[in-house]
């Protein structure tokens, strides 16, 4: 009763908001032999540049290969890793991830394949989306 008498009752917490429903992922269909990957169209004015960026952190990484800075190689990758992640673009997450875990272990065989891979991708994928009529929109 003392206790009660100077304390107030904890009000049971009110269960937390349903989280903001978040897009998909990207849906990726191999078409024509060529790899088409559909975005939400709220994405579609980011990935011009988003793609650039790859292609530029490409170039440092491969500078920073030939001149042995690992270091260098592990923050790009790891941040084109988070990036790819952030865009729904799960392959280049995965591609960065093996390539950032190949400069971890200074393996020059495996950052070589992994840029390459990345490299390869980014040529050669086609980003689309639908505009509000359901027609395909191509980005890149």
């Amino acid at each position: 009763e003392l206790i009660a008498q100077y304390t107030q009752p904890v009000k049971p917490l009110e269960p937390p908001a349903p989280p903001e429903e978040t897009p998909p992922p990207p849906s990726v269909v191999p078409e024509d032999d060529r790899l088409i990957v559909y975005i939400d169209p709220d994405f579609a004015e980011f990935i011009p540049e988003f793609f650039e960026d790859i292609r530029h952190d490409l170039r440092t990484m491969s500078d920073a290969l030939e001149a042995e800075n690992f270091e260098m190689i592990c923050r790009l990758s790891h941040g084109l890793k988070g990036a790819g992640g952030g865009y729904g673009f799960n392959t280049i997450s995965e591609m960065a991830r093996d390539i950032e875990a190949a400069a971890k272990a200074e393996f020059v065989g495996g950052i070589e394949k992994g840029m390459k891979q990345l490299a390869s991708f980014i040529d050669d994928v086609q980003v689309v989306c639908r505009n509000n009529a359901g027609e395909r929109v191509i980005i890149i």
